[in-house]
């Protein structure tokens, strides 16, 4: 049979088990949360980036058709 202390022993191992167990969980959590975020951000910049990149260009191809046709119809 078990004496109270040894019950106690147990208790107290069984609640430290826990406590860390909660706590780990928690900055996995944590840090999923983190690499949840940083992943959003580095797709929006590449995002914003890609979309600045194709408008820019597409403005300059724009422009040029623009002034080639008018060098074409001979309004230059």
């Amino acid at each position: 049979m078990l004496d109270t202390t040894e019950i106690e022993k147990r208790n107290l191992l069984t609640w430290v088990e826990s406590y860390l167990i909660e706590k780990c969980m928690k900055t996995i959590e944590t840090k999923l949360q983190l690499l949840v975020e940083l992943s959003l951000l580095v797709y929006f910049m590449i995002k914003h980036c890609i979309r600045k990149f194709f408008n820019r260009n597409f403005k300059e191809i724009h422009d040029e058709t623009i002034f080639q046709n008018a060098e074409y119809t001979g309004k230059t």
